[in-house]
């Protein structure tokens, strides 16, 4: 990877990462909170809503039960019973002073005739609450009206009163009760402090509300369609909390039944007003969220730093190793995976140079010992031209001595004198061949020891791949660790593939060095097959020279019975004649084999130098280049 490439550092991946997973947890968190807190607060207000509605409903429905139950009284008193008017009227001024909120009193019979506390009579015969009382034989409300002149809100109760008997009405009694206490106590129900309440009968007309312009009518029910739902759950008698749209804003209402009388009571407020407390719970979140993000972003940076610079060093390093300087000192102190990383490193570069040294040192012997082998040969091969020529000479003396057999009678003497001279040469050419022979051996030694040396290498070799295989491993389980660890372990994943190209780098040099040693061992092997050959070659060579010698011997001794003998010296100077021809036949082959020696020691020489070349790539000192 090269550097110029990086988009975003990993101490700015670290920073962004955890910044990121902190904004997300806090604000979660906070959120979450607020929702659950709005949730709980929300839940608490209903609550009390409800039990506002319904502690207010208990008590309209205790009013309306002493209403009744004075009428219950007032209907036993003997003087009401027998329509006894003056004793009556007396016992409903008495009522009249003791209850404010009763704005008269009427006792009518069963023709509708209704007498006053002042002893006047009027006629409710038609009215809907006086034919309810003696229809349903119980107390009936009648709908709520607002007086004229004193524009008071009212509602007529009425019950029936029976005779002496106890089982037949005799009449009925009708108490005007004002509306003025439901009012207030409309007016003073609230939640959390906010808002009022409002009050409806059985028929969903509104009885008791803060504005007295909506009492006797549904007309705000009509204004404000979203209230009719609450409205219908409160005619049928039901309890709970629901909200509602008015006036652009959202309102909560709480309602209970009545069950005094049938009607039912409710209570609503602003949601806005009543929730305020979520909101200055939202304002403290928000801050904490603020407080909390600039504390762990601060956190996220200190952690992110001391995170990523051992990281960035680590990096550095790693570079200049892949650029070949073994020089490098891991200089990063932790007690942590990435100082063990760091550790790690280092040993692995100190290893690195080690083994380079190693090869270093034996490519030289390699290329020592190839020169002195390549010396060896050349002076085997002048010895071996030195012999190819004195066999071609004693060849040339063997065809003139059998072309010129006729004569050899006539020149006992010269033939004397050219058999000592060619024993001469025979004790030379049989002493160059044994040098020859022990040239060709130490040769082959030299070769044998130049294969060992190459084995040695092979082993350095080896042990450069099975530590490239090594940190290999290592990167890839580094990778795997940095995978499982997701968006943490992004910039120990680009460490781990910086190692593992390092190692395949290690791994490539390897290879090729493995297989300059086996082409070397190829070729040692070779050459070592071709030195036995050449030995055998000049075995047989110093055979025939000593047979050459043992028959130049013989004629020297029989000098005297040459003329005799022509015939046999003929034969026999036709079997030196093939003796010499196969003599430098081989001594031809052995100048070709010790070409083909002083042509692999030259491969030899040229693959110690690329070797060496490759190894002057690395600087495993300061002094190196």
């Amino acid at each position: 990877m090269n550097a110029g490439v990086v988009r975003f550092s990993i101490k700015q991946r670290l920073i962004l990462s955890i910044c990121l997973v902190i904004a997300v947890l806090i604000v979660g968190t906070s959120i979450f909170s607020y929702i659950n807190a709005k949730r709980i607060v929300s839940s608490g207000i209903e609550r009390e809503a409800q039990l506002v509605a319904e502690k207010n409903a208990e008590i309209i429905s205790n009013w309306f039960k002493a209403v009744e139950d004075d009428m219950y009284l007032f209907s036993l008193i003997p003087a009401v019973r027998k329509f006894e008017l003056d004793d009556a009227r007396v016992i409903m001024n008495a009522l009249l002073q003791e209850r404010p909120a009763y704005g008269g009193i009427l006792l009518a019979d069963l023709s509708g005739t209704a007498h006053t506390v002042e002893g006047l009579t009027i006629n409710i015969a038609e009215r809907d609450y006086f034919i309810d009382a003696l229809a349903k034989q119980r107390v009936v409300y009648s709908e709520p009206m607002i007086t004229q002149g004193t524009n008071v809100a009212i509602v007529m109760l009425a019950r029936p009163v029976y005779g002496e008997s106890g089982t037949e009405p005799v009449g009925v009694a009708a108490f005007s009760v004002t509306l003025d206490y439901l009012q207030q106590l409309a007016a003073s129900m609230n939640l959390a402090g906010f808002g009022h309440g409002w009050l409806i009968n059985e028929a969903g007309i509104i009885v008791g509300h803060p504005n007295l312009d909506y009492v006797g009518t549904s007309d705000l029910f009509t204004q404000v369609p979203s209230m009719q739902p609450i409205v219908d759950k409160m005619v049928a008698g039901n309890s709970g909390v629901d909200s509602f749209r008015f006036d652009n804003s959202d309102r909560i209402a709480a309602y209970a039944h009545v069950y005094q009388n049938g009607w039912s009571i409710a209570v609503e407020a602003d949601e806005e007003d009543v929730l305020r407390v979520v909101n200055q719970i939202r304002v403290i979140i928000v801050i904490t969220i603020a407080a909390a993000l600039a504390i762990g972003f601060a956190l996220a940076y200190r952690l992110s730093v001391s995170l990523a610079d051992p990281i960035v060093k680590l990096t550095k390093s790693a570079e200049k190793v892949s650029g070949g300087d073994l020089t490098e000192v891991i200089a990063v102190k932790r007690r942590d995976e990435i100082g063990l990383l760091a550790s790690s490193f280092g040993k692995m570069i100190h290893n690195l140079r080690s083994i380079i040294e190693n090869v270093k040192v034996s490519a030289d012997q390699v290329l020592d010992t190839s020169n002195q082998l390549s010396a060896a040969s050349e002076e085997t091969a002048a010895s071996i031209e030195q012999v190819a020529a004195s066999a071609n000479n004693f060849s040339q003396t063997v065809t003139h001595m059998n072309s010129g057999v006729g004569e050899v009678a006539d020149s006992a003497a010269d033939i004397a004198s050219m058999a000592a001279e060619g024993e001469t040469a025979l004790d030379r050419i049989s002493r160059q061949m044994e040098e020859l022979r022990q040239s060709i051996e130490e040769l082959s030694e030299v070769i044998e020891s130049l294969g060992t040396s190459s084995l040695e290498i092979e082993k350095i070799v080896q042990a450069i791949a099975a530590i490239a295989e090594q940190t290999n491993l290592l990167s890839l389980n580094a990778a795997i660790e940095a995978a499982r660890a997701g968006e943490h372990g992004r910039g120990f994943a680009v460490v781990a593939d910086e190692v593992r190209k390092l190692s395949d780098q290690s791994s490539l040099a390897a290879d090729n060095i493995r297989n300059l040693i086996t082409d070397v061992q190829q070729k040692t092997q070779k050459a070592v097959d071709g030195m036995h050959k050449s030995v055998v070659s000049v075995d047989e060579t110093s055979q025939v020279v000593g047979d050459s010698s043992r028959m130049l011997s013989t004629i020297i001794g029989s000098v005297n019975e040459i003329a005799d003998r022509i015939k046999a010296i003929g034969e026999d100077a036709k079997n030196i004649d093939i003796g010499a021809q196969e003599m430098a036949a081989a001594t031809e082959e052995q100048s070709a084999t010790i070409e083909e020696i002083s042509s692999s020691v030259h491969s030899l020489s040229e693959m110690a130098e690329h070797l060496q070349s490759l190894i002057e790539s690395f600087k495993v000192n300061e002094h190196s280049e």
